[in-house]
């Protein structure tokens, strides 16, 4: 067959019309064609002639055994809702695109990843919300034939009143206007029901596309005089530095080295993403700040009530230097165990097989025991009493030099 396919494009409503049963006035689903020529969703057709034994339409007489599924149509369907879904996407597509504005240079549209981010959801959004006007839409005319259904129905049960001329006139008439009167009112339901959606999608978008000055940013903390970095901290608008060192006392908990002082003397500088370097070269730049006064390029120094974010426009990848003395549980004096019992505090116990005995705390496997040749014995455990053997043996170095 010839190509004849031409560039313009024909108005998916002509199709649809034609793909509604008339039963339960929905789109068709395995359609069946029916002798006399009429289409209908197949448990729709199936459930009425089994009750009425005719076609819905034309009333001809007909049977189960006369009811023909037809593939061909359906097939058609598909096809169309398809080629609905495509020109779907390019009409969003067209829509967001004139949003973008072309490079000034070049002349090519030059889209940033949040850009496309906005785009793929504003896509998704507007889709889902055009099926949801689309169904909206589609049970306010449902309803509307409905009222003219009964309507029909009324007027034409009237002649069997056995009226006069005029009678049959004037209750026609109230008919006719009880109708217009119901439409109208359907017609003000759809309108109000469409402001309603709007206003509500509105307020909705107003709350939850924030500009990105008020997003959460993920940054990285170091601390200067450990050279410990701690990563991929989520940072929200409203918290400030005080807030975050709880965050980085949790994440020095989990590294099994908790914070147990923070010096008054600790600074907290904030370097940018671009001006981001090694420990070393922070804590040079740092320095020199305090030597010689001024700022750095993207750095600057935080107060402990300062909210990065929001006051100094904390970027994604930033990373917030602690300069200063913070001591940790392992720069602190080493204590055996049986001198620190918190009742359910947890804790490691090894077994040395050089000493051949076991139920020795971690700080005893690390003075007491250091060069020996030692196994995890139990991890986690919470002892219920001062448990380490290293004292009971009399290996424990640790209280010897305290005593």
């Amino acid at each position: 067959m010839e190509d004849t396919d031409l560039p313009f494009s024909v108005p998916v409503k002509i199709f649809t019309e034609f793909f509604s049963c008339t039963i339960c006035m929905t789109e068709l689903k395995s359609t069946i064609l029916t002798p006399c020529g009429h289409r209908y969703c197949q448990g729709c057709i199936e459930e009425w002639v089994g009750r009425s034994h005719s076609c819905p339409c034309c009333k001809k007489g007909i049977k189960k055994d006369d009811l023909i599924l037809d593939r061909e149509y359906n097939s058609l369907i598909d096809a169309v809702n398809k080629a609905k879904e495509v020109a779907e996407g390019n009409y969003l597509d067209r829509l967001i695109n004139k949003v973008t504005k072309p490079d000034q240079e070049n002349g090519v549209c030059s889209v940033s990843p949040v850009e496309e981010v906005l785009k793929r959801h504003l896509k998704q959004s507007l889709a889902a919300h055009g099926t949801y006007f689309q169904t909206l839409k589609r049970e306010f005319k449902q309803k509307e034939a409905k009222l003219q259904e009964q309507t029909t129905r009324a007027v034409n049960d009237l002649t069997s009143h056995g009226l006069s001329d005029l009678e049959l006139t004037h209750q026609t008439e109230d008919l006719l206007t009880t109708l217009e009167r119901e439409k109208n009112r359907l017609h003000e339901e759809m309108a109000k029901c469409t402001h309603l959606v709007a206003e509500a999608f509105d307020k909705h978008l107003s709350n939850h596309i924030p500009t990105l000055d008020v997003l959460p940013v993920k940054v990285s903390i170091s601390l200067l005089d450990k050279n410990i970095q701690i990563p991929d901290i989520t940072v929200k608008p409203s918290q400030s530095i005080e807030d975050l060192i709880p965050m980085i006392e949790e994440a020095m908990e989990k590294r099994r080295d908790p914070i147990r002082h923070w010096s008054e003397e600790v600074r907290f500088v904030l370097f940018g993403p671009f001006a981001k370097c090694s420990s070393r070269e922070m804590k040079q730049n740092v320095e020199d700040i305090l030597r010689d006064g001024g700022t750095g390029n993207d750095i600057r120094f935080l107060l402990r009530e300062s909210k990065p974010i929001l006051q100094h426009g904390m970027k994604p990848g930033s990373e917030i230097a602690v300069y200063g003395c913070v001591m940790l549980h392992s720069d602190m004096p080493k204590q055996c165990f049986s001198q620190t019992f918190v009742k359910g505090k947890q804790t490691d116990y090894f077994s040395c097989r050089s000493c051949k005995f076991q139920w020795i705390c971690s700080s005893c496997m690390e003075v007491c025991h250091k060069g020996h040749e030692l196994v995890p014995y139990i991890m986690n455990h919470s002892p219920q009493w001062a448990c380490c053997y290293c004292p009971k043996k009399n290996k424990c170095v640790i209280q010897k030099n305290k005593g």
